[in-house]
């Protein structure tokens, strides 16, 4: 449920700010964007790993082209 995860979502996003020495709420703000975009709720933990899996079977796709 995206209700309960949103205390381990803010964890998260801390981390991620404090690693890319950005605001939270300017990944929040990203994440948003990336989702309106994505047509999916990134604060859903399962439409998340989703995008994240997909990227990494990209990144991994393209590499195998080399």
């Amino acid at each position: 449920d995206v209700e309960r995860s949103r205390g381990l979502g803010d964890v998260y996003k801390r981390q991620v700010a404090a690693e890319l020495g950005l605001h939270r709420h300017t990944v929040r703000a990203h994440l948003k964007n990336l989702g309106d975009l994505l047509g999916r709720d990134l604060r859903d933990p399962e439409q998340l790993r989703l995008v994240h899996v997909a990227l990494q079977l990209r990144e991994r796709s393209l590499t195998d082209r080399m």
